[in-house]
């Protein structure tokens, strides 16, 4: 039978064309799991290991902590710029090339950083290639296609790649780490840079490429509905918007923040660098179970609930980091935070389906994306911090008010029902 181009962008519009009758088929499976590596690596290299090269670059180039932690800051302004386009983009091309082609930009950016000789170079490399890259093959470009692909109710398809996250993490870490060790840290980044640009950029395009050939096909634009010209203003001009957006704010800023101090602050407690990636591998390990958890039951939740959950267990985990004088009860710590914050990656675009629907998926998680990224803030203030008082726990027990500030203004100004377009226009 013949699907009409009205039948096509119905489904699209439902989100749920990725499975026949809600069903996952194998297509879908494989495309999914190339969507977590590709997640996986993504974020494992540029974000979860980020801390290892802290204090490396901040003997190389000869400058504070703080400024060190501007690199994550100069990725996410580079996101920023190119994440209110990130939509478009994957809504007029096909998810398998703008994927691959992430990772061809990251794989470029790794290898200019190893030959810049300046610090404000490798800020510039951050802003204009691995902070666009990071975009279009990491959990940005995933989660919205996955949206898009995924059964009416996606809640464990967006764990499996929120799981991506985590997993590089656990993963690419301790792989990096004897390559940092023994032979510096440019020779870890072009070797990253290879394994990206010639394994697994073909790989991933080859496994999504039969899925998202199927069901990235857009209906003629004679047929295909177009937002109107005031569609930023309907969702930037939404309480849901600025609700969700200061809360995961809150939350992000601690655990992202920590995550990027984490080898720096794991070192000040006497670990190798080595032992150093295997914390960074705990606490990715306590994502994994915390978004499992979470995969569970955010189908089960009221959004409040689900929130002041997920800020409390953050808060107490940060409470017993900025109180710990040993490994031990900085391990514990750490994986409470973990458990916590393994639900931010699932709640944002939940959130955001819920309140503007699948077919704005990727334009409204790409202009929510814009004030929740500037929680990269949290790692050049725990640097400031620790280079004023020699410690990480004033910073520490400020990302734990944070996530319980956070909880206040979701609790107080939380809208219980989606607002409906037509609300949307009215406010």
């Amino acid at each position: 039978m013949q699907i009409s181009p009205e039948q096509m962008l119905t489904d699209r519009q439902r989100g749920g064309q990725g499975t026949a009758s809600g069903r996952w088929t194998a297509h879908f499976v494989i495309a999914l799991g190339c969507l977590s590596f590709s997640v996986l690596l993504a974020m494992g290299i540029i974000y979860h290991s980020f801390s290892l090269f802290a204090l490396p670059w901040s003997r190389e180039f000869g400058i504070s902590r703080a400024l060190v932690g501007l690199v994550p800051l100069a990725g996410v302004i580079g996101g920023i710029l190119i994440g209110p386009f990130n939509g478009w983009i994957l809504d007029h091309f096909p998810g398998r090339l703008v994927v691959a082609a992430g990772h061809f930009v990251m794989g470029a950016g790794l290898l200019l950083i190893t030959v810049v000789p300046r610090f404000w170079e490798v800020l510039l490399i951050n802003v204009c290639l691995l902070g666009p890259a990071l975009h279009l093959s990491g959990l940005m470009a995933a989660q919205t296609l996955t949206s898009r692909w995924a059964p009416s109710r996606p809640g464990a398809a967006l764990t499996v790649v929120a799981l991506g996250s985590s997993l590089g993490g656990f993963v690419v870490p301790p792989l990096m780490a004897p390559i940092l060790g023994e032979y510096g840290w440019q020779v870890a980044y072009r070797s990253a840079a290879a394994f990206v640009v010639i394994a697994a950029a073909p790989l991933i395009f080859l496994g999504i490429s039969h899925f998202s050939a199927k069901h990235d096909q857009q209906p003629p634009i004679s047929s295909r509905r177009r937002p109107g010209r005031g569609w930023i203003r309907e969702i930037v001009f939404t309480r849901s918007f600025w609700v969700l957006s200061v809360g995961m704010f809150t939350l992000a800023t601690g655990t992202a923040g920590f995550q990027h101090s984490l080898a720096p602050y794991a070192r000040s407690l006497g670990l190798s660098v080595q032992e150093s990636a295997f914390l960074i591998a705990l606490f990715s390990v306590a994502m994994i179970v915390g978004k499992a958890f979470w995969g569970v039951m955010i189908d089960r939740m009221e959004e409040v609930t689900y929130f002041a959950i997920m800020a409390f267990a953050i808060a107490i985990g940060f409470s017993i980091l900025a109180l710990s004088h040993s490994v031990l009860q900085s391990a514990i710590g750490l994986c409470i935070v973990g458990l916590g914050g393994g639900g931010t990656a699932q709640y944002t675009p939940m959130s955001v389906a819920k309140h503007f629907g699948a077919d704005r998926v990727g334009r409204a998680l790409s202009l929510a994306m814009v004030p929740i990224s500037l929680s990269a803030v949290g790692a050049p203030m725990a640097g400031a911090m620790f280079d004023r008082s020699g410690s990480y726990h004033y910073a520490f027990a400020m990302f734990g008010f944070l996530a319980l500030f956070g909880y206040a203004v979701v609790a107080r100004y939380s809208v219980r029902d989606p607002e409906t377009p037509a609300a949307r226009t009215r406010g």
